[in-house]
């Protein structure tokens, strides 16, 4: 989990929170995860999946609560930079990303 991972300093990455049994969560895998990975920004900032099945979520260094799977996070430097939350399909998802990625360059 987020709290237990040492982030270096400079560190970004997307983090994925979703749950096992989540539709949308298999969606976003199959349908936009894996084009992000074939990606030369996923060699910049990786993809880390959360189960929140399980974990204490108000522990999490986030800047608002959870409220949906899938919600993808932009963190940055161990803090929250953005979020996708839900399932956006593979246009809306890489549109916003670049617009997240902007504010941490």
């Amino acid at each position: 989990d987020l709290e237990t991972t040492s982030l270096s300093p400079s560190a970004r990455e997307l983090v994925v929170f979703e749950t096992a049994d989540c539709v949308y969560c298999m969606l976003l895998r199959r349908d936009v995860l894996q084009d992000y990975l074939r990606s030369t920004r996923a060699a910049e900032v990786p993809v880390r999946f959360v189960d929140v099945e399980g974990i204490d979520l108000d522990q999490l260094p986030l800047s608002s609560p959870l409220t949906t799977v899938p919600t993808v996070v932009l963190m940055s430097d161990g803090y929250e930079v953005g979020r996708i939350t839900g399932y956006t399909g593979p246009e809306l998802f890489f549109q916003l990303v670049s617009r997240l990625m902007v504010a941490v360059r």
